[in-house]
């Protein structure tokens, strides 16, 4: 059986770890996940041929499958977008016994796994710790200073690679641009992400993408593991070679 996300997994885990070259750090990572599966760890040369074994190595269970009672669970090796390596970001950043959402835990996550923006304004840099910064609203002769809600800032950073679409000024012909995409999405799920992405506050976006781990990876709603045929474009460095 080939797994395609979290929530498809059995509680208990016969993981096989093959030491590949390319999945042997995100095998020792697996076992992170042992505080919400029960999840027993075997070598290639434990292997009892009763019992049934998950792996995470692609060629190994296309060369094995037909031997022993072998599962694969199918994962990216991006190493910004892999829902697998960002969840396990998510439980180490946070040392997580409990699966959750919580603003605070994203927030430390963003900080410590991610490119940061240093708020060099000194007075900025103290509202940030209240969520707050100080911005100039142009008025018709001066300028005003203007204090704003900004979720997006962390110990005297902006987290993020960039600011978020909640923050940009939209005008008529925006809306009407947004209206018309959101129409033509084919389900109420992707017409709500879309929404919350281009309207949303911070912490909208980030619960949204944190439910997202659990789903399949991206590239995965394409691809038929049963028969296949992968034309690969070069896209970016060849991240999803292993995953295909």
């Amino acid at each position: 059986m080939i797994y395609k996300y979290f929530n498809e997994l059995p509680k208990q885990i016969n993981f096989l770890k093959t030491n590949s070259k390319i999945f042997g750090k995100f095998e020792d990572d697996f076992f992170i996940l042992k505080s919400f599966f029960d999840i027993k760890i075997y070598n290639t040369s434990e292997i009892d041929i009763e019992e049934r074994y998950l792996t995470i190595n692609p060629d190994y269970y296309f060369k094995e499958s037909k031997k022993i009672k072998l599962d694969l669970f199918v994962l990216s090796v991006d190493s910004d977008n892999s829902h697998f390596i960002n969840l396990i970001r998510y439980i180490k950043t946070n040392n997580l016994k409990k699966l959750e959402y919580k603003k605070n835990h994203f927030k430390k996550f963003l900080y410590k796994n991610f490119p940061l923006r240093e708020i060099k304004s000194y007075i900025n840099k103290l509202l940030s710790f209240f969520e707050l910064e100080i911005f100039k609203f142009r008025m018709k002769w001066f300028w005003f200073p203007f204090i704003h809600f900004k979720e997006n800032v962390y110990n005297g950073y902006k987290i993020g690679i960039s600011d978020y679409n909640c923050n940009i000024n939209k005008d008529k012909k925006f809306d009407l641009t947004f209206d018309f995409i959101s129409l033509n999405l084919s389900d109420e799920k992707s017409k709500k992400i879309y929404k919350d992405t281009v309207y949303g506050k911070p912490s909208t976006v980030w619960k949204n993408y944190y439910n997202l781990l659990f789903e399949k990876e991206h590239y995965q709603d394409y691809l038929n593991f049963e028969d296949a045929n992968i034309i690969n474009l070069g896209v970016d460095d060849g991240f999803e070679l292993p995953f295909f």
